[in-house]
């Protein structure tokens, strides 16, 4: 008789997967998240006390982040109020504005001037066309605390 071998599918990017029955050290938070109907892995950054060399935080851990501290709030409502402000913010770029977050920093867009370039495989001439680029300047209370001494 054949053996099925159930494959663990990982819900998340960073960290190894984990057995449900293995210990994790904030089980407690676990619990907490899963009453309240996140799904959250152990590796999440969401959980780390410490900040990690490596640690990103993509959307969708930001919502589930502010979804925990705000359990009066849904997830969906979450969600929407995240994708309006971010919808704004692009929509302001577009329209050639600047938005800025005191203490945290300003976008805005810079021109970049049409060029001639070079295929990196071919080493042949290329021309490259003018654009638009992002650009962020970090606001003070944000340098201030990245560079505290600790």
């Amino acid at each position: 008789m054949m053996q099925r071998v159930r494959r663990r599918a990982r819900c998340f990017r960073s960290g190894p997967a984990r057995h449900a029955s293995q210990h994790h050290e904030n089980s407690q938070e676990l619990q907490d998240a899963r009453i309240s109907g996140l799904n959250i892995h152990p590796d999440s950054t969401m959980l780390r006390t410490t900040p990690q060399p490596d640690s990103r935080m993509i959307k969708s851990e930001l919502i589930a982040q502010l979804a925990q501290e705000n359990p009066h709030l849904t997830q969906r409502d979450i969600e929407r109020v995240v994708g309006v402000i971010l919808e704004r913010m692009i929509k302001a770029l577009e329209d050639g504005g600047r938005v800025e977050l005191r203490g945290f920093g300003a976008l805005s867009i810079r021109s970049r001037d049409a060029r001639s370039g070079r295929n990196p495989r071919t080493g042949e001439s290329v021309e490259v066309r003018a654009k638009h680029v992002p650009f962020f300047k970090s606001g003070k209370e944000l340098r201030e605390r990245l560079n505290a001494d600790e």
